[in-house]
């Protein structure tokens, strides 16, 4: 072999291995991105859940309960009622000690709403009065409802939201259609109802968290 047929092999041998590398770095990122993206977004929501806990409490006028609505592209869904006036779109804090869970609670469950925070549905019941629902990711962007699957009755869930605490009490834990209305209709009795996807990464079914309020105290 001639000196410039070592030199083409060895050029050759250093490309091919620092493709390898390469390849084996990107597919190395691609496999730890959810898990990254999920501990930035946990990070950031740290400071965000202490500052809500802590600012000073707004209070808001009484308005009447409006249906919830559980989004589904594939299903025709009722009209929606306006949202009172009065209803100003605001922040909670979701606590749930079982499975060492705090985040804030936004508004809304449209993929843009859930990226940061759990979401309040447009049209969700009142705490004291309604069935307060709420939606999260399971496996994605925070993933903060991986665990809902491991409470069961009598897990106590803590919800802030306005100038009081809300304390419930879990009731039951179960699978259901992703179209099943049933779970967001109003309840005779204050309830509050968890949502998010099941299995974990399928949109097939819902897993739903059902809860009953069980005392309310002034911050």
């Amino acid at each position: 072999m001639t000196e410039n047929n070592k030199r083409a092999t060895t050029s050759k041998r250093k490309i091919i291995s620092w493709l390898g590398t390469l390849l084996i770095i990107a597919g190395v990122t691609l496999a730890l991105f959810p898990f990254l993206q999920n501990y930035y977004i946990r990070y950031q929501e740290t400071s965000r859940v202490e500052e809500k806990i802590n600012q000073e409490p707004v209070k808001e006028e009484e308005t009447e309960d409006a249906p919830l609505i559980l989004p589904d592209e594939e299903t025709v869904k009722p009209e929606p009622q306006e949202l009172p006036e009065n209803l100003i779109p605001r922040e909670g804090v979701l606590e749930i000690p079982a499975i060492d869970l705090k985040v804030t609670v936004g508004y809304g469950v449209e993929l843009s709403d859930l990226k940061d925070s759990p979401g309040f549905y447009p049209q969700s019941g009142y705490p004291e009065e309604g069935n307060v629902s709420i939606a999260g990711h399971r496996t994605t962007y925070g993933a903060w409802f991986r665990h809902l699957d491991e409470l069961k009755e009598g897990d106590e869930i803590r919800l802030y939201y306005g100038d009081k605490i809300y304390y419930y009490f879990v009731e039951e834990v179960f699978p259901t259609h992703s179209r099943d209305w049933g779970v967001i209709e109003p309840t005779p009795t204050a309830a509050l109802t968890l949502t998010t996807c099941h299995p974990p990464g399928w949109a097939t079914q819902r897993l739903i968290v059902r809860a009953h309020l069980s005392d309310v105290v002034s911050l």
